[in-house]
């Protein structure tokens, strides 16, 4: 295996070794992100039971509005029915004088009613709003442990990277950019071993003059099926 093939297979090792810690980077970031989703979706519940409270109230004072009013219509209506001489216009007065009392107790019905959705959405904002709390506190240990983890695999990236920077020093410059232009595509398999005459990309044989090549010349060689450099791994 000529210098240049050889120092292509440590690069390709390193980098293999760099993108390893691409899923702990995301792990460590998911668990943090479902802390925040987890509070951010019990603190919306929270705010659409407060918004809900608030309309109750709305509610709550039109109805005792309503009852004001319909109060002073019926003073009026037994002030007015005392000076009626007729029985037509009594039963009349007096209908609308029942009409008005079924209103004011369906209002008031309605005001107990949507006393009774306050009260209930007070004692869940209490539950929900503990269980904040908790998950407050969760999201700032994950923050904390997250921090630590990534700030230990950017050191370990950062020992990783100067190994990788002394490799790329010793190998010629058209060499390495011919490898980065394969690994555009085809990522940490750029390079990889041949093994019973199958290139280990793309796991198709090789022909025989490929795989005279790749025993005999000195040169980089790639495979015939998917353009990967292939060597000849060491025994």
């Amino acid at each position: 295996m000529n210098q240049h093939l050889q120092k292509l297979v440590e690069l390709s090792s390193i980098d293999k070794e760099m993108s390893s810690y691409n899923p702990k980077i995301e792990e460590a970031n998911k668990e943090l992100e479902i802390s925040a989703k987890n509070f951010d979706e019990i603190s919306n519940q929270i705010q659409k039971l407060e918004d809900s409270n608030k309309d109750l109230l709305v509610k709550i004072s039109k109805n005792e509005s309503y009852i004001d009013e319909l109060g002073e219509k019926l003073e009026k209506k037994k002030v007015q029915s005392a000076s009626l001489k007729t029985e037509k216009e009594i039963q009349s007065i007096n209908i609308e004088i029942d009409i008005a009392k079924e209103q004011i107790n369906f209002a008031n019905e309605e005001i107990a009613r949507f006393e009774n959705y306050i009260e209930s959405n007070a004692k869940e904002v209490e539950t929900l709003k503990e269980q904040v709390q908790g998950i407050e506190d969760e999201f700032k240990n994950k923050e904390k442990e997250t921090a630590r983890i990534l700030e230990d695999i950017e050191k370990s990236k950062a020992q990783i990277q100067t190994k990788r920077d002394k490799i790329k020093s010793d190998v010629n410059v058209k060499v390495f950019s011919f490898y980065e232009s394969i690994r555009k595509w085809a990522g940490d398999s750029a390079i990889v071993p041949v093994k019973r005459k199958a290139c280990y990309g793309c796991h198709l044989v090789i022909n025989e003059q490929t795989y005279s090549a790749v025993l005999l010349s000195d040169e980089l060689i790639t495979c015939q099926s998917c353009g990967r450099i292939i060597y000849l791994p060491e025994e």
